[in-house]
């Protein structure tokens, strides 16, 4: 009987040792908690291998035709250079120049 009652108690704290994760939460349940993600940490990659990444001013980093100094064709309703403006915008005002298919005939200013 003591051979059984100490087999017994070998077998529970082996099962008891082996194979569970710490419960942080006290709950009783398994810990299934992972560490945490830094999402403050910037995507440094270039997903269009175009040379710019996103956070360096590429405003549409899943397409290598648009990025800052990209020649942009004013009326095709794509900013490929990033200017903000659907052809070249030299004076940033929010109008293509003249030269580049727009209507801003003083691009200077």
């Amino acid at each position: 009987m003591r051979l059984t009652q100490l087999s017994i108690c070998t077998l529970l704290t082996f099962f008891a040792l082996s194979g569970c994760a710490k419960d942080s939460s006290d709950d009783g349940g398994e810990d299934t908690s992972s560490a945490p993600v830094d999402t403050s940490i910037p995507d440094l990659s270039d997903r269009d291998s175009d040379g710019v990444t996103s956070e360096d001013g590429d405003c549409d980093d899943n397409d290598a035709s648009v990025h800052p100094g990209a020649d942009d064709t004013a009326g095709d309703g794509v900013d490929q250079n990033c200017d903000g403006a659907d052809g070249v915008d030299d004076d940033g005002d929010g109008w293509a120049s003249e030269v580049s298919g727009g209507t801003d005939c003083d691009d200077t200013d």
